[in-house]
């Protein structure tokens, strides 16, 4: 009974994924070309149609594979994008953070140095205005 099961594995290729001794499937060595007798026996018939059912099946599988792949190509393809777009929200969020404080640090060299001056007021209204577009940006792109 145990040589039954490994006599039937071996020669179909579906149950065990192999084909054959030496790989190939076990119809490699009959003949392609049918006869007119041939095409005209009922079991030859019920093979093809079995064949063409079965070509059919996967057919439409590969067919829904393929469309299933583009779908999430074109998902994968627009969230990419958009981290894209959100990391260099995020670079511009990281420079206003970070440059806004530095202006505003300078005051504290600036002032006493040469007193309120264009340079000064300048670099108090960038250093904030950049300071609050940063946080602003922040809340806003997050929330």
């Amino acid at each position: 009974m145990a040589e039954e099961k490994v006599f039937d594995e071996d020669l179909n290729p579906r149950s065990s994924g192999k084909t054959g001794e030496e790989g190939k499937s076990p119809f490699s060595q009959m003949s392609r070309v049918l006869s007119e007798e041939d095409l005209k026996s009922p079991i030859t018939a019920r093979v093809l149609l079995s064949q063409f059912d079965e070509y059919q099946v996967l057919k439409n599988k590969y067919e829904q594979l393929l469309n299933d792949y583009h779908e999430k190509d074109k998902k994968c393809a627009i969230y990419e994008e958009q981290r894209k777009g959100s990391t260099a929200i995020e670079i511009l969020n990281s420079t206003m953070l970070a440059i806004g404080p530095l202006l505003l640090g300078t005051l504290s060299y600036l002032v006493p140095a040469y007193g309120w001056n264009a340079i000064s007021i300048i670099d108090t209204i960038a250093g904030a205005g950049l300071l609050i577009a940063g946080i602003v940006v922040k809340i806003f792109v997050k929330g």
